[in-house]
Formats: C-alpha cells, sequence, structure tokens
C-alpha cells in the first residue's frame, strides 16, 4: 500500500455507495433497471482528504498491507505532500466543488459516443 510518500490525493469513484443504493432501492421494492449516474451531490465521485486516508489506512491494517506503526509516518508524509501545493489549487478544488454542489458549475455528461463527441466540441483539449 505504500507510505503515502507521494499521494496527494485520490480521485474516488465510489462503487460501494451505488451498489448500497441499488441493493436499498431493491429492499426498498422501488428498483428501476438503466443507467443510475452518481455524481458528487450523491456521493458517488470525488476527492479523498485525512478522513479517507484514516479508513483506507484501517483497511490496510487490517488487511496486513501496512503496520500500525507506520500510520503517523503515512500522515506526516501525505501532509508534507499536501502542504507542497499552493494554497489556492485546494481553495480552487474547493470552490468548484461547491459550485458542482450549489448547482452553479453543470458538468458535462456524454452515454453515447455521439454526445461526447459534442462534449469535446465545446470543450477542446488546448495544447
Amino acid at each position: 500500500m505504500g507510505n503515502a510518500k507521494y499521494t496527494l490525493a485520490s480521485g474516488m469513484k465510489r462503487v460501494d455507495i451505488a451498489c448500497y443504493d441499488a441493493v436499498q432501492s431493491v429492499v426498498d421494492g422501488t428498483f428501476k433497471g438503466g443507467v443510475h449516474s452518481l455524481g458528487l451531490k450523491e456521493g458517488g465521485v470525488g476527492i479523498s482528504g485525512i478522513k479517507e486516508l484514516l479508513d483506507f489506512m484501517d483497511f490496510g491494517i487490517k488487511a496486513g498491507a501496512i503496520k500500525a506503526s507506520d500510520t503517523y509516518q503515512i500522515i506526516a508524509n501525505w501532509a508534507s505532500n499536501r502542504a507542497a501545493i499552493p494554497y489556492w489549487i485546494w481553495e480552487a478544488i474547493d470552490e468548484l466543488k461547491a459550485g458542482i454542489l450549489d448547482g452553479s458549475i453543470q458538468v458535462p455528461t456524454a452515454d453515447t459516443r455521439d454526445q461526447m463527441l459534442a462534449v469535446r466540441a465545446q470543450y477542446p483539449l488546448e495544447r
């Protein structure tokens, strides 16, 4: 699992949330087949922080992948890496997250090739 020597954050795709929601809808009798997209607001995606690091370390310790005695060094490495990034980057990430959550920023989605091509045309990569 490493020692977080090079870790800043992890992009998270929370399939566990999607599975839980699907099973809960079966239990509730409200399940409907099809595509169900979970975004930031629904907890389906996100960027990890200290809570997720602590949860992941706990999982790693229980799995025998890391030693409990390494946790302080892992946290120190992680904090040092994050501190090396200018504060305004983290502020910008927080602003983007807030904008997505309050609806002032719309993230385009695409379920088909044609929709993806349309998104790429609207937001071309610049080199």
